[in-house]
C-alpha cells in the first residue's frame, strides 16, 4: 500500500487501510509530495517502545505520525527547520525527542502537537539519544555528551570529555546503565552511571584495528557487537568485556553502515537475529548462533537507514529517494532446521518444482530423524528447554501436526457462528494483532465444535499458544485441537461444571505426596475446583511468566498427557510454605488467581518426579488415554461433553437469545415510545416553563412600568421645583445682564469714542500732509505757471513785431488785461489775511482760468495765422513750439486739477 502524506496547519488525523504484506514483505510505502509536485525526503524515523506508532521527519523538520493500531495518520505542527534526530521517550509514550540545528532538543506530544519541554545544552547539533532506567536519558552530538533527568528536563551530568576529541557512539548499556562511549579513534570507554568515573576501557587492537561504525547490545544486556567498516563483526561479553567472536561475512557483504538486532517474541532479550544495513543499501539478517545469513532484503532504492520495532515484527527503512517502506520482516527471520541459508547468487533463476519435491523431501527425512520423540527427550532433559527460534517447529513435529490447508480453509469459509462478541471489553489487549489472532482462532474453534462457544474460559487458555504461533494461524488452530484432545481429556464431562474425574486425579495424587496439605486445604474448605481447576484452565499461565510457561509446555508437550496433572500437584507442593500461612477463602482465591515467583527447574523437577513416583493405582496415566494426534486429511468430531444437556442448552439459548431478541425490540420500543412521551412531556414542560416566564416577564414588565412611571413623576416634580429654582435664577441674571450689557455699552461707546479721536488726529495729520504736499505742488506749478507766463509773454512780444500787420490788437490787449487781472488778483490774495489753504486753492483756481483763457487765445491766434499767408519758416516754427508746451501746460493742469477735486471730496466727506 502506498500512503502519501500532506502538510497540514493542525493536527488532523487520517485513515487509512492497511493491505496484507506483499510477497517481499512489504507493507506500507510512505512518500511526502508537497501541492506543486516536488517531493520532500524522509531522513529520519522511529518506532514507539510497542512497536505501533512510526514518526518520521524529513528534511524541512515536518514530523508526521502513523498509528498501526488506529490505523490513523496525521502531521504535527512544524517547529524545527531540520530535524537532526528523532527518538520516542521510553518514559511518557505520547512524546519525542526531536533534535535541531542549533543544538536544543524539543520534546513534543504526538497528540496534540504542543512542546511540552526542551532540553538546552549543547552547542552543536545532536545526533543520538539513549535511554536509561527512572527518567534519564543521554543526548550527544560530535563532541559531548550530557546526562538529562527527563522529570524536571535538567542537566544531571555533562560527561568530562577531551576538548579535542569526536564521538562516534554514546549509549546507555542494558540492564546495568553504565554509558558507553566510543571516539574517532574507536577507543571505547565504559563509564559508572552514578559516579561517571571511567570503568573500563577497550582499545581498537583487540578487534585488530578495524574502524567502527555502528554498535548494537541485546535487549538482556550480556552480549555487544560492534560492526566494523570492513565486513567484521566481533562480539563481546559484557559481563567481562571480553572479545567472545570475530566474524568475518562473506564477500558480497562489502562494507557495513549500520546493525541492530531483531527483537524476536519470547525471547527473553537473548538476540540473535541481527538487521546488516550493508554499503550497497540492502539489510542482511544475520544469525549470530548459527554464524550464517539467512536472508536479505532489496527495495527498489538503496536503503540509508532503518529503524526496528521493539515488540513487533515491524522495520522502516528510508530509502535514498526519499520515500520511506515499513517492512514485515517475519519472512526474513525464519530458519529451517538443519538447513544453512545461502543468498542466490543470480536471480530470478527458475527452480524444476520435481527437484524442489525431491529436496522437501529430503528435508523432511532429516527433520523426523532429529525430532525423534526419544531424542527429544534427551534433549530436554540436557537442555531443560528447546531453542526459542525452533521451538514452533519442534512442538509441530511433537503434536504431529497434519497441516490440513484444505480442511482449515472449509472451515475458515464455512464460518457461521460469530463467538465471543464481547472478546475486546473482556481481555483488552495492547496489542491488536494478538487480539485478532486469538478472535480468528477462537472462531474456527467454534467452527470446528459448536460447544466452544459455551466455554466461557477458552480465551485464557488458548492465548499463550496464540503467541508463540503468533504467525502460523493453521499450526496454531491445529496444536490447539490436539491439545484439547490429549490433554483436556474430560474436562467438559460435567460441563459447566468444573471437571471432577479429572479433579479427583489431582487430589488423590496431592493425598499421596502430601497428605497434611491435603489435609491443611480440607480443613480450610478448599477444593480441588479452586487449588487445580484455576491453574488447570488457565494452562498454568496465571501462575508461570511467558519465559517459564514456555520451557515447562516445552515438558508438557514432550511427555504424556498426565505429566499436566503432576505439574498441579508439584505446584502446590512447593507453594507449601506459602499456602499453609493462608487462613481464609478469600486468600486462598487471591493467592490461585495471582502470579508468583517460582523456579520452573524446581517445577519440572517435582513434576517428574510425581510422574514417576506415584503408584499406578492411583496414577492419572491410568485414566487418560494415550497421546492421539490427528489424521491427515481430517479434523476429529469433538464429542466429550454432554451433548444431551449442552443441546437444551443450546436450544434454550437460542430461545432465550429469540427471546433476549424480542425483549431488546420491545425495550427498544418502549424506550421510543418512553422518549417520545418524554419528548412530549418536555415539550409541555417547557411551554408549561415558558408561560410561567412569559407571566413573570408579563408581572416584571409591569412592576418596571410603575416603577418608571413613578420615576417619570418624581422627574416631573424634579422638573418643576427646577423651572422654579432656574426663574429665580434667571431674574437675578436678567440684572446681572442688563447691568453687564450697560457697561459693555459704555465700554464699547468709549471704545468708539477713542476710536474717533483716534482716527479724527489720523486724519488731521493726513490733512495736514496732504496740504502740505499740495501747497508745495502749487507753489511747484505756480513758478511754473509764472515760467511759462514769462515764456509766452516774451513770445507774444516778439509775435506782436512780427505780425502786428495780420493780427489784429485786441486779443492782445485782451490777454494783457486778463494777464494782468491774475496777477493782480495773485497779489491780492497774497496780501489778505484768509488762511494759506484757501490762498492755495485760489491761487489754484484764478491760474486755471487764465491759462485756459490764454490757451484758448492762442489757439486762435495760432488758426488765423495758418489760415493767414506767412512766408517765414521761422515764425511758423516758433509757433508750434508754442502750441506743444501750451499743451504740455494743459496737461499738468488737468492733473492738477483732478488732484483737487480728490482733496475736495474728501474735504466734504470729513
Amino acid at each position: 500500500m502506498t500512503l502519501n502524506l500532506t502538510k497540514e496547519k493542525r493536527i488532523y488525523k487520517k485513515l487509512f487501510h492497511l493491505k496484507p504484506p506483499q510477497r517481499d514483505g512489504l507493507i506500507l510505502n510512505v512518500h511526502h509530495t508537497k501541492k506543486d509536485a516536488q517531493k520532500t525526503r524522509f531522513i529520519n524515523s522511529c518506532f514507539n517502545k510497542y512497536g505501533q506508532i512510526l514518526v518520521l521527519a524529513d528534511n524541512e523538520g515536518n514530523i508526521f505520525v502513523i498509528d498501526f493500531d488506529t490505523n490513523k495518520f496525521w502531521n504535527i505542527p512544524k517547529v524545527v527547520d531540520s530535524c537532526t534526530v528523532i527518538k520516542f521517550s521510553n518514559f511518557k509514550e505520547n512524546e519525542v525527542l526531536t533534535g535541531a540545528k542549533d543544538g536544543r532538543v524539543h520534546i513534543i506530544d504526538i497528540q496534540t502537537g504542543l512542546i511540552a519541554g526542551n532540553l538546552k545544552g549543547h552547542k552543536h547539533p545532536v545526533t543520538a539519544v539513549s535511554y536509561a532506567y527512572d527518567f534519564i536519558c543521554v543526548t550527544s552530538s560530535v563532541c559531548e555528551a550530557i546526562v538529562w533527568d527527563m522529570k524536571t528536563n535538567t542537566k544531571a551530568q555533562v560527561l568530562n570529555l577531551d576538548p579535542n576529541c569526536t564521538l562516534k557512539c554514546v549509549a546507555f548499556m542494558p540492564v546495568t546503565s553504565n554509558i558507553l562511549t566510543c571516539f574517532n579513534d574507536d577507543v571505547i570507554q565504559i563509564w559508572q552511571f552514578g559516579t561517571f568515573e571511567i570503568k573500563t576501557q577497550i582499545p581498537p587492537v583487540v578487534w585488530y584495528n578495524h574502524e567502527v561504525r555502528s554498535i548494537t547490545f541485546t535487549a538482556d544486556g550480556k552480549t555487544m557487537v560492534l560492526g566494523c567498516r570492513s565486513p567484521y563483526l566481533a562480539l563481546f561479553l559484557l559481563s567481562n568485556f571480553k572479545l567472545l567472536k570475530f566474524i568475518t561475512l562473506p564477500e558480497y557483504v562489502q562494507t557495513i553502515k549500520h546493525i541492530d538486532f531483531i527483537p524476536q517474541m519470547n525471547d527473553g532479550g537473548a538476540n540473535k537475529i541481527l538487521a546488516i544495513l550493508s554499503g550497497r543499501g540492502s539489510i542482511y539478517f544475520y544469525d549470530i548462533e548459527q554464524n550464517v545469513i539467512i536472508s536479505e532484503l532489496v527495495p527498489t532504492y538503496e536503503i540509508s537507514k532503518y529503524d526496528c520495532s521493539p515488540k513487533s515484527s515491524y522495520i522502516a527503512c528510508v530509502l535514498c529517494s526519499g520515500d520511506t517502506n515499513v517492512y514485515d520482516v517475519t519472512q526474513y527471520i525464519v530458519v529451517p532446521i538443519k538447513l544453512k541459508p545461502v543468498r542466490a547468487e543470480m536471480r530470478g533463476r527458475s527452480v524444476k518444482f520435481k527437484k524442489c519435491l525431491e529436496k522437501m523431501g529430503v528435508v523432511k527425512e532429516q527433520i523426523r530423524e532429529i525430532l525423534e520423540i526419544e531424542k527429544m527427550r534427551m534433549i530436554l532433559r540436557e537442555c531443560g528447554q528447546y531453542p526459542d527460534t525452533y521451538r514452533t517447529k519442534i512442538w509441530e513435529h511433537l503434536l504431529e501436526l497434519p497441516n490440513n490447508k484444505d480442511q482449515y480453509n472449509a472451515i475458515i469459509n464455512n464460518r457461521m457462528i460469530i463467538s465471543f462478541e464481547d472478546l475486546c471489553k473482556k481481555y483488552p489487549l495492547e496489542d491488536k494483532r494478538s487480539l485478532k489472532n486469538l478472535k480468528q482462532l477462537l472462531d474456527n474453534l467454534v467452527t470446528w465444535c459448536p460447544f466452544f462457544l459455551h466455554v466461557d474460559y477458552l480465551p485464557v487458555f488458548v492465548f499463550p499458544f496464540v503467541k508463540v504461533f503468533h504467525n502460523k494461524p493453521l499450526t496454531c488452530f491445529e496444536a490447539v485441537c490436539t491439545i484439547i484432545v490429549n490433554w483436556c481429556q474430560f474436562w467438559f464431562e460435567y460441563f459447566p461444571l468444573p471437571p471432577v474425574n479429572v479433579l479427583a486425579m489431582v487430589e488423590n495424587v496431592l493425598m499421596e505426596r502430601d497428605p497434611e496439605l491435603l489435609h491443611f486445604l480440607a480443613k480450610n474448605k478448599v477444593q480441588s475446583k479452586l487449588y487445580a481447576w484455576p491453574i488447570l484452565r488457565t494452562a498454568f499461565s496465571e501462575i508461570l511468566t511467558a519465559p517459564a510457561w514456555k520451557v515447562f509446555w516445552d515438558h508438557v508437550i514432550t511427555n504424556e498427557p498426565s505429566f499436566l496433572l503432576c505439574g498441579v500437584v508439584a505446584y502446590n507442593i512447593l507453594q507449601r510454605t506459602a499456602l499453609l500461612s493462608l487462613k481464609n477463602e478469600k486468600h486462598f482465591k487471591c493467592f490461585y488467581y495471582t502470579h508468583h515467583p517460582i523456579d520452573v527447574k524446581k517445577l519440572l523437577h517435582k513434576t517428574y518426579q510425581i510422574l514417576n513416583e506415584t503408584s499406578e493405582t492411583i496414577h492419572p496415566r491410568r485414566y487418560l488415554n494415550m497421546f492421539k494426534k490427528i489424521i491427515p486429511g481430517e479434523y476429529p468430531n469433538f464429542c466429550d461433553y454432554p451433548k444431551t444437556i449442552i443441546n437444551l442448552k443450546s436450544e434454550k439459548s437460542e430461545a432465550l437469545k429469540k427471546e433476549l431478541k424480542k425483549l431488546k425490540t420491545d425495550e427498544i420500543d418502549l424506550f421510543r415510545k418512553r422518549l417520545a412521551s418524554l419528548d412530549k412531556l418536555q415539550q409541555l414542560e417547557i411551554l408549561e416553563e415558558e408561560n410561567k416566564r412569559v407571566l413573570e416577564m408579563e408581572n416584571a414588565v409591569k412592576k418596571q412600568l410603575l416603577e418608571e412611571q413613578e420615576r417619570v413623576h418624581n422627574f416631573y416634580e424634579r422638573m418643576a421645583q427646577l423651572r422654579q429654582k432656574f426663574r429665580e435664577e434667571d431674574k437675578v441674571l436678567g440684572s446681572l445682564r442688563n447691568k453687564i450689557a450697560r457697561g459693555q455699552q459704555i465700554k464699547n461707546r468709549e471704545r468708539y469714542l477713542s476710536s474717533l479721536c483716534d482716527d479724527v488726529k489720523l486724519n488731521r495729520r493726513e490733512k495736514d500732509y496732504a496740504m502740505t504736499k499740495v501747497e508745495d505742488e502749487l507753489l511747484y506749478h505756480y513758478s511754473e505757471l509764472l515760467r511759462n507766463k514769462h515764456k509766452i509773454e516774451k513770445l507774444l512780444g516778439e509775435e506782436e513785431v512780427l505780425f502786428s500787420t495780420k493780427t489784429s490788437t485786441e486779443p492782445s490787449s485782451i490777454f494783457l488785461k486778463q494777464q494782468q487781472e491774475l496777477s493782480d488778483e495773485i497779489s491780492l490774495l497774497k496780501r489778505t489775511n484768509k488762511s494759506q489753504e484757501d490762498l492755495k486753492l485760489l491761487n489754484l483756481a484764478t491760474g486755471i482760468a487764465a491759462m485756459d483763457a490764454l490757451i484758448k487765445k492762442i489757439e486762435i491766434e495760432l488758426d488765423r495765422e495758418r489760415r493767414g499767408e506767412v512766408n517765414e519758416r521761422t515764425a511758423d516754427k516758433k509757433v508750434l513750439e508754442l502750441q506743444a508746451e501750451t499743451k504740455d501746460l494743459v496737461t499738468e493742469v488737468n492733473k492738477l486739477l483732478h488732484l483737487l477735486a480728490e482733496m475736495r471730496n474728501v474735504e466734504l466727506g470729513g
